[in-house]
């Protein structure tokens, strides 16, 4: 059998090894698209679980505090800024993306987050 053709720019590398395609490395294609999606999806999940507000209402709705006292956070599950008590008229602004939370502003200006089912329409 002869000897293939070797390439004298490539170090004597034979003819027919070079139309050859290179080796691919790593994750195929389809994998990386469904490893892709896969991520989205969790991402996702993760902004719907976070309670994410809705746009702000054109006309802020009225309400009432309707049970003893309920704290008014400063975001969805934050930290203590203040409470309202039974009675209390509030504004409320906007409420969180899974109806959970409400933001509030009271007559005395405190502005917050507070739990939905803790107010009643007015």
């Amino acid at each position: 059998m002869p000897e293939p053709r070797r390439c004298s720019s490539l170090g004597g590398m034979p003819h027919h090894l070079l139309s050859q395609r290179p080796v691919r490395r790593g994750r195929p294609a389809a994998e990386l698209t469904r490893v892709a999606r896969a991520h989205a999806a969790a991402a996702i999940l993760v902004i719907m679980a976070a309670g994410v507000p809705e746009p702000v209402a054109a006309h802020p709705a009225k309400g009432v505090v309707c049970v003893s006292r309920v704290a008014v956070v400063g975001s969805p599950g934050g930290f203590t800024v203040g409470y309202a008590f039974r009675g209390d008229r509030v504004r409320v602004a906007r409420r969180s993306a899974n109806g959970r939370w409400a933001e509030i502003r009271t007559a005395d200006e405190l502005r917050g987050w507070a739990r939905a089912s803790a107010l009643c329409q007015r």
